[in-house]
């Protein structure tokens, strides 16, 4: 990991979600995460398991997140993610829906 993505996430260390969220959008590609979610359900595909394994793990270890709220910490991390990918393809759909900036995508 870059030392300055790794600085970043520091910083926010008291806010799980925060970190997921930011973590997520280094690990995944805007694609990624506009096509897909963490459990893959409603028609979405599945974020890397691996990836999200390393996420977990890398926010676990950042915050400090003790054994015992872990599972709690997780479903919330979850959460927060899809969030963050709702949001993603929100953005996306609006950049398609304004004509002038499909003008200069297509170019």
């Amino acid at each position: 990991m870059q030392p300055n993505v790794k600085e970043s996430l520091v910083l926010h260390a008291n806010c799980p979600n925060k970190v997921a969220r930011m973590l997520a959008g280094k690990l995944f590609t805007t694609m990624e995460r506009v096509n897909g979610n963490v459990t893959g359900k409603r028609s979405l595909n599945q974020l890397d398991p691996v990836r999200l394994l390393l996420l977990k793990q890398t926010v676990f270890e950042v915050c400090g997140v003790p054994y015992a709220e872990q599972p709690k910490a997780y479903k919330a991390i979850k959460l927060a993610v899809d969030a963050a990918n709702r949001q993603v393809r929100f953005n996306q759909f609006k950049l398609l829906e304004n004509p002038s900036t499909r003008m200069s995508l297509e170019s």
